[in-house]
């Protein structure tokens, strides 16, 4: 059925008609006996009112429960002699209470009465608001506001489904995510509306900017992670190889969990965290990146001896940590002269060893699973050179919608 395009207000009989209609749907006694015998609907009115009913319905299934807000409508009646509201009233399916059935039952047609004026003017309001509450209900979660996207069979979207895969085509283009959140695509990026989180994206491959407030933080998930942006951040998602995702934050900051890891990571401002490389300041590992990048290309042995001597020294690291820290604790508590001296030594050897293994631990490469020094090296250059795009092709996102 078509939505109503109501150009007048219901007459007095239309009213009574309306009020008399919902009093049999509701299976309430007539709320009026003033409808005239021969009186008849005209057509189309009972549909109108069956789709207003829907309609509210709908709203107020929306809308939390507000018992206070009840109270004070129930004060609000004008009292009737022999009647009142009590614990034995019981609320309809459509929010309006009526006493329950006693052995003598009170005619209630003066509050039919007023209610058959309220059904009538809510009848108007939601005819009049239908469509903007019908658009409200079926409102996309993402819009596309700049640019072009395509779905999976080539055809151009402005509105994105939840649950369906799209494409970006051209140089760029804008996403809105709910009210104050958006998402800079660059070419060739694919990503999906996930059904699991209503404000958010999934990036599946290519570059995403993402901008959200900071009181509103934005989902962005990939294949490798997933982050919370407050503020600015780039979100990269590589198609080739495992392992190859990075967030980059501009503003603000980033809660990150990568998919194999319980750790949720805070990146501030400044800071990138790289799937398998970790996380550092941009800064630091930009000045470092090709260095690193020549030695781990220069190192030689067996991938798994250097990870088992690797994870020995960060043992031993962490072992001699807590020994410091056991031997500070009781130095400021034991009062002997003899036993603070001889701590105070065992403080100076274990300094010693923890400097010396902490050495040999930042010489060692750190490999991932089934990978070798060569393949860390072209990560470390990949990593360096997505950072520089990422700063390259940045834009402030005033500039996007």
């Amino acid at each position: 059925m078509a939505e109503p395009d109501i150009k007048h207000d219901l007459t007095f009989e239309e009213e009574r008609l309306a009020e008399s209609y919902f009093c049999r749907k509701w299976g309430e006694p007539p709320a009026t006996e003033d409808v005239t015998a021969n009186a008849t609907a005209r057509p189309g009115l009972h549909e109108e009112l069956e789709t207003a009913d829907e309609a509210l319905k709908t709203a107020y299934a929306s809308v939390p429960a507000n018992d206070a807000l009840v109270k004070n409508v129930m004060k609000a009646l004008p009292a009737k002699p022999g009647l009142s509201i009590s614990q034995d009233t019981a609320k309809t399916e459509t929010g309006m209470y009526v006493r329950a059935e006693g052995p003598e039952r009170p005619r209630l047609s003066w509050v039919w009465g007023a209610a058959g004026a309220v059904a009538a003017l809510l009848f108007i309001a939601a005819c009049l608001c239908l469509p903007s509450l019908r658009k409200g209900l079926d409102a996309p979660s993402a819009q596309v506001t700049t640019g072009r996207v395509v779905d999976g069979s080539g055809q151009d979207v402005t509105e994105l489904s939840s649950g369906q895969t799209y494409r970006v085509e051209g140089a760029e283009a804008v996403v809105r995510v709910g009210e104050d959140a958006a998402v800079r695509f660059l070419e060739s990026s694919r990503f999906a509306v996930p059904v699991s989180h209503s404000n958010g994206l999934r990036l599946d491959s290519g570059w995403a900017y993402a901008q959200s407030p900071e009181r509103n933080a934005l989902r962005m998930e990939s294949h490798e992670l997933a982050a919370d942006i407050q503020g600015v951040s780039l979100v990269v998602q590589q198609s080739v190889g495992p392992g190859e995702g990075m967030v980059l934050v501009f503003k603000g900051k980033a809660f990150v969990r990568p998919v194999l890891g319980d750790e949720e990571l805070t990146l501030k401002e400044g800071q990138v965290f790289t799937v398998a490389l970790g996380s550092f300041a941009v800064e630091s590992f930009m000045e470092t990146a090709e260095e690193t990048a020549r030695e781990l290309e220069q190192v030689t042995g067996d991938p798994v001896q250097l990870r088992n001597l690797r994870k020995q020294y960060a043992q031993a690291v962490a072992s001699y940590r807590r020994e410091l820290s056991a031997f500070d604790e009781e130095r400021a508590a034991t009062k002997d002269s003899k036993r603070k001296a001889e701590l105070e030594r065992r403080c100076v050897l274990v300094k010693q060893y923890l400097e010396q293994h902490q050495r040999r631990l930042r010489s060692l490469p750190r490999l991932g699973e089934n990978e070798t020094p060569k393949q860390r090296a072209e990560r470390v250059r990949r990593a360096a050179e997505r950072i520089e795009r990422g700063r390259k092709d940045y834009t402030d996102p005033s500039q996007w919608l």
